[in-house]
């Protein structure tokens, strides 16, 4: 089986996708989940506690460096903090020590690839600010 994907990095195309599916049907019809993970959202409120909300939204983005399908590379904040919360993680995001693991100040060690490695790197994180017409809008509109 060969995959569309760029080997030096993981992903689930479509075409992968299909190929697993049938792998799966024609031998002994194995139940087959597959971890579609991708851009998993956080939603702040204003009545949060901002610095919270940030520690954990960081923790979500950040951990095992960024680099697994879980992590939460979308944010929705609410309008009245949003301008807030992003300022508060570019701060925190911007602390972030990349590099030998071994080192107590390192927060994050290897990276899957030099792209990643750079601190700009880290900063890609989606930000959306909610407003009150969205939040009162059916939950399919897209904000």
């Amino acid at each position: 089986m060969t995959s569309p994907c760029d080997p030096s990095s993981p992903c689930l195309s479509p075409q992968v996708g299909q190929l697993i599916k049938e792998a799966a049907a024609k031998s002994n019809l194995k139940r087959v989940t597959l971890e579609l993970g991708g851009k998993n959202p956080c939603i702040v409120f204003a009545d949060s506690d901002l610095q919270l909300a940030v520690e954990e939204t960081q923790k979500g983005a950040f951990f095992n460096q960024g680099q697994c399908c879980t992590a939460a590379s979308r944010v929705f904040v609410e309008e009245q903090v949003y301008e807030e919360f992003v300022r508060r993680s570019v701060e925190s995001a911007q602390s972030i020590v990349i590099g030998d693991p071994l080192d107590p100040r390192t927060s994050h060690g290897p990276q899957v690839s030099l792209l990643s490695s750079s601190p700009q790197s880290l900063l890609f994180i989606f930000f959306w600010s909610l407003s009150d017409r969205c939040l009162d809008s059916r939950a399919d509109t897209v904000c």
